[in-house]
């Protein structure tokens, strides 16, 4: 399942660390970023082996695959991290100041300790998710 998420327009995207799926997981990792093409310098699409000139780029390095859970309750946790977020974007537009408010009211999976994501946490996930 592709959970598409437009970061830029989710001033409600909303991240927890308490979150009882971090604890079932032994060790954190950082998961792969899904890039599954690499490129030549022109932008031409090429075959991933390990031989090429232009190995080392994401696409030939494994890491972690993607997992993620809907929890069923308008969240969803990166399985890989422990994370989880609010399945469901937000498009009203808010300055910080009114996002923080809206975040600090909210309540979601029976959770109410709700944040925003820091502007490297927003700026991995969207990238995260242009990738899928």
């Amino acid at each position: 399942m592709s959970i598409v998420f437009k970061a830029l327009l989710v001033p409600a995207f909303m991240l927890t660390l308490l979150n009882p799926a971090y604890a079932q997981i032994e060790k954190p990792k950082l998961p792969d970023t899904g890039q599954s093409v690499q490129y030549d310098v022109t932008g031409k699409p090429l075959p991933i082996t390990e031989s090429s000139f232009y190995t080392g780029q994401d696409a030939s390095i494994k890491g972690a695959p993607l997992s993620y859970r809907d929890n069923n309750d308008g969240t969803v946790t990166d399985l890989n991290t422990g994370l989880m977020w609010q399945k469901n974007h937000d498009t009203t537009k808010r300055n910080l100041a009114e996002s923080t408010k809206v975040v600090n009211a909210m309540t979601l999976g029976g959770f109410d300790d709700w944040r925003l994501p820091t502007i490297k946490e927003l700026y991995s996930l969207q990238i995260l998710m242009d990738n899928s």
